[in-house]
């Protein structure tokens, strides 16, 4: 329920102290899609596109450094029994509405099972992917257990198509600026 607040708290800590240690910074919204339909979804993606610009503005919008705003969207932050073409339409609310107001293209961040399962609208791949994929350390469109995942980012067999590539669930983020590691 508070989520936007920890958001907000966590951007405040984080976004000037990795500023400061010299890295690209940017503000990532987690979605929580409910098992609403229709016009009730689509305001409620604008609602949450919303809150990712009003953080983005509190920095001072698109400043040097500043990477576009990204969407993460995978299971976790979907209700129980909400259906895949559900998925697409928050999701494509969500991206076209940030895109309109702020004028830069966001980024899509989700692991490879849920870019295969619910993201497999084409009109997708157009929107850079920022993808996680830990099980595999030599190739992001891959896993150990199922071999190439294909998505709409596939260009063919394994060669998916990323911008950033998410390996990994530790790092050493004190070094960098981030307090809590």
């Amino acid at each position: 329920r508070d989520a936007h607040q920890v958001a907000v708290r966590w951007s405040n800590e984080d976004v000037p102290a990795a500023r400061a240690a010299g890295l690209l910074v940017g503000i990532y919204h987690f979605a929580w899609v409910p098992n609403i339909t229709g016009g009730e979804l689509d305001a409620e993606a604008i609602r949450q596109a919303e809150l990712a610009i009003e953080r983005l503005n509190a920095f001072g919008g698109y400043t040097p450094g500043m990477m576009p705003l990204v969407l993460d969207i995978e299971a976790s932050g979907v209700s129980r029994k909400v259906k895949r073409s559900q998925v697409l339409q928050f999701t494509k609310v969500w991206l076209n509405h940030v895109e309109a107001r702020t004028g830069r293209t966001p980024i899509i961040y989700s692991n490879t099972a849920y870019l295969r399962t619910h993201l497999g609208d084409s009109s997708l791949a157009r929107y850079p992917l920022w993808v996680a994929n830990i099980t595999d350390t030599s190739n992001p469109g891959a896993t150990r257990a199922r071999g190439c995942i294909p998505t709409v980012w596939t260009r063919g067999g394994c060669d998916l198509d990323w911008q950033f590539w998410q390996y990994t669930w530790s790092a050493p983020g004190a070094d960098y600026g981030i307090a809590r590691g």
